[in-house]
């Protein structure tokens, strides 16, 4: 009913905007929009050669360039390096996906990984994982070791800082933690790390195993980001050691432009309680349900009803001229069937009067060929003439009919050629009218 069919599209399109806020709800962990070639790093690589990296520039004393991966740090004691990319970034929404490999046969490892994204590219190694001991911006840290004893190890951090302060070892930053989860990523083959900021609020997603096994690791934090920012990574050891093996880095923009397909119609949150009266939609509304304008779908329901309607009109056309086809061919195929089935009733008679000819012939043969007699003889030729002279019109006949009868075909296919039946299938219905 009509009534069905509307609660029917309503169903859907609100299990349609779920999924929206579901998506948005996951900090968008998946990686679909467009990935920014310059500010990412991807294999695969140039073996040891470090200009093909660029813009990317790599510091450190045993770094190690494979085609799948580059290695910061061997797995030795005290060791240090980072690579970073020169190029400045300003978008205020940003989606960043980094992947790494941490391992060792050692059972402990230390000291960690970190992705930079600060107001200056890091040159050189420093005191804190490699990077910075002081820092302009976020540090997403893959930490190792446990240094205080808090919380279990593995552990990723977001740290945000003004330049003001220094990364705390001995507590394990706490001065300028933001949020973070434990991650068991060390001597696994591949983990992945997906960092989404807009608005203002960072997301944290941590992929452990590398199979698309996406875990929030922290709520949504407010965070003060610098004007225009660089990315760097880096990683150390210290007393414990790892390797650390950067596999890949992505940086795709979140600007309004690339997440428009998330947002619900704007017909669905116009109207609403907290739309202001000029019309405009307040941004809260992208992704609260209480904005959604569920009187809205009425306009939707009644179009696709006349969609509905549209779409049956136009089958009961196609219905129309495919009777109509159908007609045709049957009015054009009728005739020449009766016709060629009427001859061939003919030809199988003439066919039946012939074999008996034949049988008549044989008989004299046979009996010609005993002792010759002149008067019997002579009538067994005279009717073994007769016999072949009756065979022959026969014959004579047959052949006038089939010939009449293939021409009749052939008028018959050229009438159906002109009312743009295919012949093939002419032939066949031909056919199978008669069988």
């Amino acid at each position: 009913s009509l009534q069905e069919t509307r609660m029917r599209s309503v169903i859907f399109l609100v299990s349609l905007f779920v999924v929206f806020a579901i998506t948005l709800g996951h900090g968008g962990h998946s990686t679909t929009h467009g990935v920014i070639d310059k500010y990412s790093i991807r294999p695969p690589y140039t073996p040891d050669h470090p200009r093909a990296l660029r813009p990317w520039n790599l510091y450190g004393p045993n770094t190690k360039i494979t085609s799948d991966y580059i290695r910061l740090t061997d797995n030795i004691l005290n060791d240090a390096a980072v690579i970073s990319n020169e190029t400045p970034y300003s978008d205020n929404s940003i989606e960043l996906t980094l992947g790494f490999h941490i391992h060792s046969p050692g059972a402990t490892g230390a000291d960690g990984m970190v992705l930079w994204i600060i107001d200056q590219p890091i040159t050189r190694s420093g005191p804190a994982f490699g990077g910075p001991e002081k820092w302009n911006g976020l540090a997403v840290v893959m930490d190792t070791y446990d240094n205080d004893g808090k919380d279990p190890h593995p552990y990723i951090m977001i740290h945000r800082n003004d330049g003001s302060e220094a990364f705390l070892f001995a507590h394990d930053g706490e001065s300028t933690f933001v949020g973070g989860c434990h991650a068991p990523y060390r001597n696994s083959e591949k983990t992945y790390v997906h960092l989404f900021i807009e608005n203002e609020l960072v997301n944290l997603y941590v992929d452990v195993k590398g199979d698309g096994s996406w875990v929030k690791c922290m709520e949504p934090a407010h965070i003060d980001m610098p004007k225009e920012y660089y990315f760097s990574i880096s990683a150390a050891t210290g007393g414990f050691s790892d390797y650390h093996d950067l596999l890949s880095f992505e940086v795709a923009s979140m600007e309004s432009r690339s997440i428009e397909i998330y947002k619900p119609p704007k017909e669905l949150l116009s109207r609403t309680p907290k739309a202001s009266e000029n019309g405009n939609i307040p941004p809260e509304c992208i992704i609260q349900s209480e904005c959604n304008n569920l009187a809205a779908l009425d306009e939707i329901v009644v179009s696709l009803d006349s969609l509905s309607e549209i779409i049956g009109h136009e089958l009961l056309k196609v219905q129309t001229a495919i009777e109509e086809s159908v007609s045709k061919i049957d009015s054009s195929v009728k005739p020449v069937a009766s016709e060629i089935s009427t001859r061939r009733s003919e030809v199988q008679s003439l066919r039946g009067a012939l074999e008996e000819e034949l049988r008549d012939v044989l008989a004299i043969r046979d009996s010609l060929s005993g002792p010759f007699n002149p008067g019997e003889d002579s009538k067994d030729l005279q009717r073994l003439t007769q016999s072949m002279a009756n065979a022959q019109k026969t014959l004579s006949q047959i052949s006038v009919d089939q010939k009449i009868l293939a021409q009749q075909v052939d008028i018959q296919l050229q009438v159906v050629k002109e009312t743009g039946i295919n012949g093939y299938v002419a032939i066949a219905l031909v056919f199978a009218v008669i069988q």
